[in-house]
């Protein structure tokens, strides 16, 4: 496993923006959960680290750093994961079609990874809205 701040160019090989301005996941993609909502903010320059790491047998990779994005998808056998804001201080943690200080449409919360005993590993993602369930 790999954790990153800045994602590597390969996620923004994961999903078309629609008509609607909506992004959807391209065919050679199998999402685990999550919406990509922002634009993936990588770097232009593709250095290889992502075929570097699938050819050493990294499972997955994860990152951060555009605050709207929550998601697990599958690509080329790799798992790339954008953890989701933990908490208050970061940009537009509201749907900005809503724009309401209803804190249940904020997007913000935990993702864990779960490692077994025989190596295999298991994401989750929860939400704020079932911290307190």
């Amino acid at each position: 496993m790999l954790y990153l701040h800045i994602p590597v160019p390969e996620y923004s090989k994961l999903f078309t923006q629609n008509a609607d301005g909506k992004y959807v996941p391209n065919e050679n993609v199998q999402v685990l959960y999550g919406e990509m909502r922002e634009e993936i903010g990588c770097s232009p320059y593709n250095s290889g680290l992502f075929e570097a790491m699938k050819r050493n047998g990294t499972e997955a990779m994860f990152c951060g750093h555009d605050h709207c994005n929550d998601f697990c998808a599958k690509y080329e056998g790799v798992y790339l994961v954008y953890n989701q804001t933990g908490g208050y201080n970061c940009y537009r943690l509201y749907d900005s079609k809503v724009m309401s200080s209803d804190e249940s449409t904020w997007h913000y919360g935990v993702n864990t990874t779960d490692i077994a005993k025989d190596g295999s590993i298991k994401m989750n993602h929860y939400r704020h809205t079932e911290f307190n369930k």
